[in-house]
């Protein structure tokens, strides 16, 4: 079995897909900021504006993370 020092080609593309998603998600906390846009649950329960502010470098982070672990 001829396996790459870095780990498999399914961990490699895993790992890929797993930091285009956070950086999706990163993207859509981006826009929610500057938008300003309400997210409001079940007519009761709002999410606040601050919360995408902590999540947004936090995705970002984790989007890199899984990009840089993909090359090694």
């Amino acid at each position: 079995m001829n396996v790459p020092a870095g780990g498999s080609d399914m961990q490699i593309v895993a790992l890929k897909l797993a930091g285009a998603i956070f950086l999706v998600m990163s993207f859509m906390q981006l826009m929610r900021v500057i938008m300003k846009a309400r997210i409001v649950v079940n007519d009761r329960i709002v999410i606040p504006l601050w919360l995408s502010m902590i999540a947004l470098p936090v995705m970002l982070l984790l989007a890199i993370y899984m990009f840089i672990a993909a090359r090694q």
